[in-house]
Parts: C-alpha cells; sequence; structure tokens
C-alpha cells in the first residue's frame, strides 16, 4: 500500500506538470445561442464568439484554462478518493478484526465441547459433523464477508473515478469555465497536508491491522491452554480414580465379601469361616505428589502462550470504530504470568483442598472395616466362651453381620462416589478459569485482563481470609465444649444477643412496613395506587427529563440506520418499567410493540423464552422465524430481564440467545430490554449484552422534591386528606413540607417504589376520608449486620435473580433442601423475603429498599 501511494503521488505530480496551462476548444457555433437563464456576462460572451466565428466555417475556437480544473482532479480530488479508500479498507479491517476474533472464539468454543464431550464418553460422529458444519459456516461466511468487502471497495473506488472523469469533462463542457474554476476548482492550502496524511495512512492501517490480528489470535492460544488445562485435569481424574479403586475400594469390596461369605454361611448354619482382619495392600492416597504432578502440568500448559503481548485499550477499540487510522494505544500484559496466577489461584488452590478429601475418606473407610471385623470377632469369641448353644450364637451374632454389611455396603458406596464427585468439582473450578479466561479473551482489551487479574487476587484474599476466620471459629468451638460451664452461660448470653439482633431486623421492617390496620381501613384505589401495578401508569409520571432525552437520543440513532437495543437498567422500584411506558407512549406511538415477559420466578432455558415469544406473537415457530415475521421498526421489549438468567452452569443460555438474537435482527427491530441494575453489572463480565446496546439509560434514585410531585400526584387524584404531624395537609407550610419529604427520602434513599411503600408506612390511621401521617423516620439499615453469612449471600442471589423459584434457588446456592428451607424460614419470619407465596421467593415490599442499599454499601452486590 505504501509503494502504491507514492506512485500515486508521483503521477499525480507529472501529470500536473505536463499537462497545458490552456487547451483550444472548437464548437458548433450554434452552441452559443444566448439561452434562458444565462447570466448577462455570459450572454455577452456568447454573442461576441458568434461575433467573432463569422467566416469560421460555422466553429467558434475559443481558449480554456484547464490547468486549475486538473490541478483539482489531480491534487484534491485524486488523493481524497485515495484516501477515503484507505479509510474505507481501515473500516472493513478494523470490522474483520471482530469478526474474525468471534470466528476463532467460536473454533475455541467448538473444539472445548468437543474435548468435553469426549471426556464424558459422549462424543459421536453426528455430533462431530455438526461442529464440522457450524465451525466451517463460520469460516465460509468470514470469508464471504471479506470477498464481499473487497468488491465492494474496488466498486466504490472505481464509481468514485468514473465520477471524478465525468466531473473533468463536465467542465471543460462549460462556457464559463474560467469563472467556474476560479469558484468551485480552487485547491486550497489545507490540501497540500493530503500526501503527507496519504503516506502515514498505509503505516497506520498496517499497525492497526498487526494489532487486531495479534488481538484475534487470542482465542486459539488460550483456547490451545483451555485444552492442555482439560487434559491434565482429566490425567488427575483417572489417576484418582485409579488409585482409589485398586487402593481402599479393593480394600472394602474384599472385606466386603468376605463378610458376606460369614453372612451366608451364619444364615445357611455351615461351619463359620475365619473373619480375617482388612489388610492394607496399597500405599495411603498420597494428595501431596499428585497436586504437585498437576501444579506442574498446568503450568506446562500456560507455558505455550508468549510471555507478554501487546493488547489495545479499551478507548482504542472504541476510537477505531469512528476513525480507523487514529492513533492506537495500547498496554503490555504479562499473559503467561497471568494465566499461571489464575491456575494456581482458581484452579491447583482449590483441587488441593479437594484432594486433601481422598486421605480423610481412605481413612474412615479403612477404620469402619476394622470397626465392623472387630465387633463380629468380639462377639463371636464371647459366645463361643459362653454356654450358649450354636444356634443361640446364630442368632445373636446375626444382627451383628447385618449391621455390619449394612455399614460396608454404605462405606463402599461412598468410595464408589468419591472419584465422580472429586472430578465433578475439580471440573467446576476448571470451567470456572475456562470462563474468566474467555471472558477476557471476548473483550480482547488490556483492562480485560488486568480488572480481571485484581479481581482475582482480591477473592483469593477473601477467601484465605474466611478459611483463617473460619479454622479460628472452629478452635473457639473447641474450646468451648472443653469448658462447658463458661460455655453455657456464653451460649445464653449469645442467644439474648441473637434476638436483640434480630428484634433489630424486625423493628426495621416495621418501620418500612404499612400496618395491617391501615391497609385494610384503606380504599382500594389508594392501595393500588401506591401499592399495586398503577404505580408505574404513565399518567402520574413526574420528572425525568434527562432520562427521555437519552432515550430519544438513541432511537434518533436507531431512525439513522444504527443498529442495536434500548436497554433501561435500574434498582428494582427505581421506575425503569414507567420510564419505559412513557417512552413508548411518546416516542413510539404507531409501532407494534410486543411485549415478552418471563414466567413467574423466572428460567434461563431457551425453551421459555421461546414459548414467551410464541404468547407474545400468538404465534409458532422458532426464535428466529417469529422475528423474521415481524415487520420492519416493530419494538421487542424484554421484561424483566433479570428473570431469563441465573449464576449456575447453564444460567447464561437465553442472555447468551438474546446477544445473538440482537446480533442478527437488531438492525432491523428495536429491542427494548428491562433489567435490573445489579444483575447488569455482573453480566458485563459474562456476557457482550452491553455491545448490542444503543444505549444504556440508569433509571437512578430521584431527589426529595421530586419525591414530593411523585406522591402528592397521586394522593391527591383519591380526593383523600391528610393530617399531617397533627396540621391538616393545606395548612403545611413549605419548609414543613419540605422536612416531610426529606424525610421520606432518606426513608427510601430516593427510590420510587420504596417512596410510595413509605408513605403507606407512615400512615398511622384512616378517618373516613381523612388520613392521619406521621413524618418517617429513616430506620438504621445496620440492623442487617447482624445477619449470618449465609443468609446475606442468599439475599445477593434474590436480589441478583428478582424472583426464583425453591428448585432454582437450590441448583444456585448449592444448598440441601433442608438447610435451605431452614435458611428461607429465618428470612420469612424477619420479613425480608415474602411469606405469602412458599413457591415463589422474592424481597419483600419493605425490605427491598434496606437489603439493597445495605448490600450494596457493604460490597456484595457489583
Amino acid at each position: 500500500a505504501q509503494a502504491a501511494v507514492e506512485e500515486l503521488l508521483t503521477a499525480t505530480a507529472e501529470l500536473a506538470r505536463i499537462s497545458p496551462r490552456r487547451l483550444v476548444v472548437a464548437r458548433d457555433r450554434s452552441d452559443f445561442r444566448a439561452v434562458e437563464g444565462d447570466r448577462r456576462t455570459l450572454r455577452l460572451y456568447k454573442a461576441w464568439s458568434r461575433l467573432r466565428s463569422v467566416g469560421g466555417g460555422g466553429l467558434v475556437r475559443y481558449r480554456v484554462p484547464h490547468q486549475r480544473t486538473f490541478r483539482w482532479a489531480l491534487e484534491r480530488r485524486t488523493q481524497e478518493i485515495a484516501l477515503d479508500t484507505l479509510r474505507a479498507s481501515a473500516e472493513r479491517q478494523v470490522t474483520f478484526g471482530d469478526e474474525l476474533l468471534r470466528t476463532l472464539t467460536l473454533v475455541k468454543q467448538s473444539l472445548a465441547s468437543l474435548q468435553r464431550r469426549f471426556r464424558e464418553d459422549a462424543l459421536d460422529a453426528d455430533l462431530l459433523a455438526d461442529e464440522r458444519e457450524r465451525v466451517t459456516d463460520a469460516v465460509l461466511r468470514l470469508q464471504a464477508s471479506e470477498e464481499h468487502a473487497a468488491q465492494s471497495l474496488l466498486a466504490h473506488a472505481a464509481l468514485a473515478a468514473r465520477q471524478l472523469q465525468q466531473d473533468v469533462a463536465d467542465d471543460l463542457d462549460r462556457l464559463d469555465l474560467r469563472r467556474h474554476a476560479r469558484r468551485e476548482r480552487k485547491v486550497p492550502r489545507a490540501t497540500r497536508q493530503l500526501p503527507d496524511t496519504l503516506r502515514e495512512a498505509p503505516a497506520r492501517a498496517a499497525e492497526v491491522q498487526h494489532m487486531l490480528i495479534d488481538r484475534a489470535a487470542l482465542a486459539p492460544r488460550v483456547g490451545l491452554v483451555q485444552i492442555r488445562l482439560a487434559a491434565a485435569i482429566r490425567d488427575t481424574d483417572e489417576a484418582v480414580r485409579g488409585a482409589l479403586t485398586t487402593g481402599v475400594i479393593a480394600e472394602i469390596r474384599t472385606q466386603h465379601e468376605r463378610l458376606r461369605t460369614f453372612h451366608d454361611a451364619l444364615v445357611e448354619e455351615r461351619a463359620l469361616p475365619q473373619l480375617a482382619d482388612p489388610e492394607a495392600t496399597t500405599e495411603p492416597f498420597d494428595e501431596t505428589t499428585l497436586v504437585e504432578a498437576l501444579h506442574q502440568a498446568l503450568q506446562a500448559a500456560t507455558a505455550s502462550v508468549p510471555e507478554v503481548m501487546t493488547l489495545p485499550r479499551e478507548a482504542t477499540i472504541a476510537a477505531l470504530r469512528n476513525d480507523p487510522l487514529t492513533e492506537i494505544e495500547v498496554a503490555e500484559v504479562s499473559l503467561r504470568r497471568h494465566l499461571q496466577f489464575l491456575v494456581d489461584s482458581e484452579l491447583v488452590g482449590p483441587a488441593r483442598e479437594i484432594l486433601a478429601e481422598v486421605p480423610r475418606a481412605e481413612r474412615h473407610a479403612r477404620s469402619v472395616a476394622e470397626d465392623v471385623t472387630r465387633l463380629v470377632t468380639i462377639n463371636l469369641t464371647e459366645l463361643a466362651t459362653s454356654a450358649a448353644d450354636e444356634a443361640e450364637i446364630r442368632a445373636t451374632l446375626a444382627p451383628v453381620v447385618d449391621h455390619g454389611l449394612q455399614r460396608l455396603t454404605a462405606e463402599l458406596a461412598r468410595l464408589e462416589a468419591l472419584p465422580g464427585q472429586i472430578s465433578d468439582r475439580i471440573g467446576q473450578r476448571l470451567s470456572h478459569v475456562i470462563d474468566l479466561t474467555s471472558g477476557s479473551v471476548s473483550l480482547g482489551t488490556a483492562e480485560s485482563f488486568e480488572s480481571q487479574g485484581r479481581r482475582v487476587a482480591d477473592l483469593s484474599r477473601f477467601g484465605r481470609l474466611t478459611r483463617r476466620l473460619l479454622d479460628d471459629a472452629n478452635q473457639a468451638l473447641v474450646s468451648l465444649t472443653w469448658r462447658r460451664s463458661s460455655g453455657l452461660l456464653l451460649a445464653r448470653s449469645m442467644g439474648e444477643e441473637r434476638r436483640a439482633r434480630a428484634d433489630g431486623i424486625t423493628s426495621l421492617m416495621d418501620a418500612c412496613s404499612p400496618r395491617p390496620s391501615v391497609l385494610e381501613a384503606l380504599p382500594f384505589y389508594y392501595r393500588q395506587l401506591f401499592l399495586g401495578r398503577s404505580a408505574v401508569h404513565s399518567a402520574f409520571w413526574v420528572g425525568r427529563g434527562g432520562e427521555l432525552e437519552a432515550i430519544e437520543r438513541a432511537l434518533g440513532r436507531y431512525a439513522r440506520g444504527i443498529g442495536g437495543a434500548l436497554i433501561v437498567t435500574g434498582a428494582p422500584g427505581s421506575g425503569r418499567t414507567a420510564l419505559l411506558e412513557v417512552a413508548v407512549e411518546r416516542f413510539l406511538a404507531g409501532r407494534r410493540v410486543v411485549r415478552v415477559t418471563p414466567p413467574t420466578g423466572g428460567s434461563c432455558d431457551p425453551a421459555a423464552l421461546h414459548a414467551a415469544l410464541e404468547h407474545a406473537l400468538r404465534l409458532s415457530g422458532s426464535v428466529h422465524d417469529l422475528l423474521d415475521g415481524l415487520a420492519d421498526g416493530s419494538v421487542v421489549v424484554l421484561h424483566d430481564a433479570e428473570l431469563w438468567w441465573e449464576r449456575s452452569a447453564d444460567g447464561l443460555r437465553v442472555l447468551e440467545l438474546l446477544v445473538d438474537v440482537l446480533e442478527s435482527h437488531g438492525d432491523r427491530l428495536l429491542f427494548v430490554v428491562e433489567a435490573g441494575e445489579a444483575p447488569l453489572g455482573l453480566w458485563r463480565r459474562l456476557v457482550p449484552i452491553e455491545e448490542e446496546a444503543l444505549a444504556v439509560v440508569r433509571t437512578g434514585p430521584v431527589d426529595a422534591e421530586t419525591l414530593k410531585d411523585i406522591v402528592l400526584a397521586r394522593h391527591k387524584a383519591t380526593g383523600l386528606t391528610a393530617t399531617i404531624d397533627g396540621r391538616s395537609e393545606d395548612e403545611l407550610s413549605g419548609w414543613n413540607q419540605a422536612r416531610l419529604f426529606t424525610a421520606l427520602f432518606d426513608q427510601s434513599d430516593g427510590n420510587i417504589a420504596a417512596a410510595l411503600h413509605g408513605w403507606v408506612a407512615a400512615i398511622e390511621g384512616v378517618d373516613g376520608s381523612t388520613l392521619t401521617i406521621r413524618t418517617p423516620i429513616a430506620p438504621e439499615d445496620e440492623a442487617l449486620s447482624a445477619l449470618s453469612t449465609p443468609l446475606l449471600g442468599l439475599l445477593v442471589e434474590i436480589v441478583l435473580h428478582g424472583q426464583l423459584t425453591p428448585e432454582r434457588l437450590a441448583r444456585i446456592t448449592g444448598e440441601g433442601e433442608s438447610e435451605l428451607r431452614r435458611q428461607l424460614g429465618a428470612l420469612r419470619r424477619l420479613g425480608l423475603v415474602e411469606g405469602a407465596r412458599r413457591e415463589l421467593i422474592e424481597l419483600s415490599a419493605a425490605a427491598r429498599g434496606p437489603v439493597v442499599r445495605h448490600l450494596r454499601t457493604h460490597g456484595w452486590l457489583p
């Protein structure tokens, strides 16, 4: 490209040098007839030319100063066309870099999927053919896209060159060329910089191209590391399974068979065989050596990546989409060290803890076998030396042997299940590491690796601190067991403190909850306006001018052909649904609006989203077919997107489908996604949903004056009056009114739903059509600090997922049914979780504000 630019500049300079200053043009005399619209000077020039042509054979000859036109064509337009072509080529490079990264990521994912199926013995020819077809299609699409782009680029350049030729010819055809060239064919001084800009463009484009290729190469490089990591884990799984199968499992099975033979002889009244003691035929399981071998294998897996890679900054990627020839900013990332640290902290460390359970299980199994054998032998010896006859001996021994067989059977089952459990748990850690590395690769920026490294380091420190605290707590518990008397006293005092803390939380919930007697006395319509669905009606819309302007700007970009989704996010109760309703009424009137709502309790199954879309459209077909059937410009609103995912192994499938839908249909349909602020903050690390966004509009807290307008608009609409702190609302001074709603703001933290709920909670009584209201007092959220870590973790999951069924919550937390039921019971008793419908788990209305505020303040929420 650099040589081509130099050749172009040399050729245009030479053409400009050798072109004559003037050309002699001979035209038919009839071309000089005056026509309507000619300027006076042009009329005179035509008349004079006709006069000069008398005796000239009907032709008029005149000179034209075409050099100015040629200079304009050569020194300006030709170079501008070349620069535009280079810029378009660079823009295609950026797009191709993104497409290449996605294609290589797909190849990496396909290989990982095949390896996982191979490990699970689920790989067959059909699956292999499907994956081959999927990857081949992706590569062919990339090739076709690049060929089409190259053809389009050539066609665009050829069309521009043809137009320039036509412009020059049109100039020569003008009779007023001198005046036209002076005015329209100037070569500005700024044009002198065009050659330098042209000379710099290929080098910059090459620099961008190399950077984008290096960025795309991340996917196969990290994918190779992931495959090698999986192979090392598979070798470890086989080593654990082999050691247990040939070791303690074989020993327990042998002892089980011996006891079974003894049992059969006892039942069949045959001579009782000698019951030999269990023997350890192999060395105890050595997890240290296995972990060291695993560590070396994992470190070797990361050795294939470069020590340092140069990656672009996030700002560079964004800037390249606007100006592909801009100067790029890069940073060096210690890729190998980053991956090794990630493997050590997130895989080797947890694997060491998991494998440490094997020797404990081995010792326990051998101890059980020894106990069972010892118990049978002791009973047999005592009975043999007693006066009991043989029938009595057999009758007495039978239950002892039966119980021993049951214990050995149970222990054998636990041991046989242990390799699979170990494999699953280490496999989960491997999947976690793969997810972390895949997330960084998908972004392909220096920040993605830097921020992940900091986050993993913080979590690692937090894990060490947690383990140290648990160890200290365990030591304290042992000490309390030995000091029984003081422990009893301490337990009583701790019980009283727990009750006091529980009272603090219930007091907090009571302060934020309406009185049952008030709810019963309030008219239904009043309750609906403040607590029901009517609370989000656009008729009571107040404020949010900035958010509406942001939505209008985003819709303007969409109208100009820029595809993408509009994402509206905010905390629960912040008014994001109301904002959507107003935006649809104001800016999307007349368009078809399809509203897709999640099932009660949420779902992460793509089939559920498919069913919801079919229900919304009252049609059947695949997701893409249903969307293809919608008219251009239709609006698809996805309500409560936080209910379409879960923090589990397959919890992102709907979000990944949504990203695919946005990529496929976002240029033709307008997608509006309504999602909670906390889950959206977490999704940024997991799925590229925000990359498909025209805008992300946040419904943050509102100020006290806006809360006043929101509350009073509803209150006054009901016709009820109020006495506030002993004064009629009409007699309330401006200062007292400001104090009232500032207190409501302090209680609700500017959250609209919490403020509406808090207004009803502030009503102390209802007398006919008059309400008695007290100024609310902001409760102290620190009462929630008394909650145990498991309960706080449970609240985090409820906040992140909005609504949950017990089955989903159990899958997310991994807790057993009884323990989860106990924890939910505690939260229900404290008033933090709704208790009306036990099949649906969500925060109580009173708890939403305090709980979210407390979790965010203490760093539990993103």
